[in-house]
């Protein structure tokens, strides 16, 4: 799993370089905690070269991510039911397998 989501974060880097795009990473954890520090260290790790990069969590609003998504142009992500919800909602949303 880390795998590919190292080579779809590659991939995202890349394209945002050449189209000049913000991205936008929903952390799946508390960005205090131990884990949720590694994976922010994984994302900073493969988009070191990128300005408009942000993170964001439900930490402090339990609907956060469902904002970020609603206001993305795509979204890119691994299989979840924030991402069907927003394919639902008419989103365009890439879910590598």
């Amino acid at each position: 799993r880390i795998i590919s989501l190292k080579t779809i974060a590659e991939n995202v880097r890349k394209y945002s370089l050449e189209n000049n795009l913000s991205v936008v990473i929903l952390l799946k954890r508390d960005p205090n905690s131990d884990r949720g520090k590694r994976e922010i260290n994984f994302y900073k790790k493969i988009f070191f070269d990128l300005n408009n990069i942000s993170f964001t969590t439900t930490k402090d609003n339990e609907f956060a991510n469902y904002h970020t998504v609603y206001n993305c142009n795509i979204i890119i992500g691994s299989r979840s039911t924030l991402l069907l919800e927003a394919f639902a909602k008419g989103k365009k949303i890439l879910v590598p397998y």
